[in-house]
C-alpha cells in the first residue's frame, strides 16, 4: 500500500511539473471509448402531472472518433448505448430502457502537461425503448422516445504516453425528449450529473 501511495504521488508530480508529448496537435485523431455507471435521484417535469422523483441506475457506453481542427481542439462523432432502470418515488413503478445514440462533439484541452484538464460539450439524437412495470394487477406498458441530448463535461486526461490517455469526467446531462406511445404522446424533460472513465487514442 506505502509502495502504490508513493507511486500515485510520483505521477501526480510528474503531471504537474514535466510536458507529455500527447498529439493534441492540429490535424491529428483522436479515438476512444468511454462507459459510465450512474446512480442518480432525477427531477423530471410533466406538463399534467405532479410527479415528479424518481430514483435510477444505468451503464453507458460511448465510443467516438474526433479530429484536432485547431492545436488542443478536437471535433468529431460519439455513439450512445445506454441500459437503466428506475423506480418512481410516487407509486413504486419500475422503469426500464435501452437507448441508442448518435451525435458531434468538441473538446478542449488546457495545457500540455501529463495530466491535463480539458472540457468538452456535445448534442446527440438517441432513441429510447421502454418498458414500465406498475404495481400490482395494473400490468406494464412499452414504448419509445425520440430524445435530443445535451451534454457538458469537466474532465482531467492522464497522458500514460504520447498515445493513449486515461480520462476522467463528471458531466451534466440535460434531455429533451417525446413519447411515441400509441393512444398519445408526452414532452419530457429530464437533468443528470454522473461520472465516466475513458480510454481515448491519439493518431498521427
Amino acid at each position: 500500500m506505502k509502495i502504490l501511495k508513493f507511486t500515485l504521488l510520483v505521477l501526480l508530480f510528474e503531471g504537474l511539473f514535466y510536458n507529455a508529448f500527447g498529439q493534441t496537435e492540429k490535424n491529428n485523431f483522436i479515438i476512444g471509448t468511454g462507459s459510465k455507471l450512474d446512480f442518480n435521484a432525477q427531477n423530471e417535469k410533466y406538463p399534467d402531472s405532479t410527479a415528479n422523483g424518481s430514483s435510477s441506475h444505468s451503464f453507458t457506453i460511448n465510443p467516438y472518433v474526433g479530429f484536432f481542427i485547431i492545436n488542443n481542439l478536437a471535433a468529431g462523432i460519439e455513439i450512445l448505448y445506454n441500459k437503466s432502470s428506475s423506480i418512481w418515488a410516487s407509486d413504486s413503478d419500475r422503469y426500464f430502457s435501452t437507448s441508442y445514440g448518435l451525435g458531434p462533439f468538441a473538446r478542449y484541452y488546457l495545457g500540455r502537461n501529463m495530466i491535463r484538464p480539458f472540457v468538452q460539450g456535445g448534442l446527440k439524437f438517441t432513441r429510447e425503448n421502454y418498458r414500465t412495470d406498475f404495481p400490482g394487477d395494473y400490468g406494464k406498458t412499452k414504448g419509445h422516445y425520440n430524445t435530443i441530448d445535451y451534454d457538458l463535461d469537466l474532465g482531467m486526461a492522464y497522458f500514460i504516453n504520447n498515445k493513449i490517455s486515461l480520462d476522467f469526467k463528471i458531466g451534466y446531462n440535460a434531455e429533451k425528449r417525446k413519447d411515441n406511445q400509441p393512444g398519445g404522446s408526452a414532452n419530457e424533460r429530464i437533468q443528470n450529473i454522473g461520472l465516466s472513465i475513458a480510454f481515448n487514442f491519439l493518431l498521427l
